[in-house]
């Protein structure tokens, strides 16, 4: 990461009269796409792993862990594709534009409320967990009227109850 750079928009920098408030970091594209490829090649291998937890799982592609493995298999052949293009780039010299990352802090605040959504479905259920992840969430990604967070919390809530629960029959956690 090289820091703050100027905004593109503008041409100013942090400090700068006119300046955008918030950070911008700038990192060099192979880098963040030899980062994700791994991390997300590390996803493969454990929703590789955690398919065997299955019931029933052991039948290679074709038993009830089939599914989860097959994703698996196709996560990690463009993982690698990811990686194997990073470290091309990185390797020829190439200066591809960097990757621009404005207002940091919520995207990795963002980060977290994606982690820890699970466990607050897991806690709270699905309606309670959500609630309580997607205010927050929304606040982070620019929401902030109050209003437009309440009804897009209750639309997206009752948008999931008629299709899931009612329309598909599909009961949620």
């Amino acid at each position: 990461m090289s820091g703050h750079t100027t905004d593109p928009g503008t041409g100013l920098g942090p400090g700068q009269p006119g300046a955008p408030a918030s950070p911008v970091w700038s990192i060099p594209a192979p880098l963040l796409n030899g980062i994700g490829g791994a991390a997300l090649l590390g996803m493969a291998g454990w929703l590789w792993l955690g398919a065997s937890d299955i019931d029933g799982a052991g039948n290679g592609l074709m038993g009830p862990d089939g599914f989860p493995r097959a994703v698996a298999i196709l996560l990690a052949a463009t993982s690698l594709m990811v990686v194997a293009q990073a470290v091309r780039s990185a390797v020829s010299g190439a200066q591809p534009a960097p990757i621009q990352i404005r207002r940091p802090g919520s995207v990795l605040l963002a980060i977290v409320l994606v982690t820890a959504y699970p466990v607050l479905v897991t806690q709270l259920h699905y309606y309670v967990g959500t609630a309580v992840w997607l205010v927050p969430f929304l606040w982070v990604s620019g929401m902030r009227k109050p209003t437009g967070i309440a009804l897009t919390t209750g639309g997206f809530l009752l948008f999931t109850k008629v299709l899931f629960q009612m329309v598909l029959g599909t009961p949620l956690p």
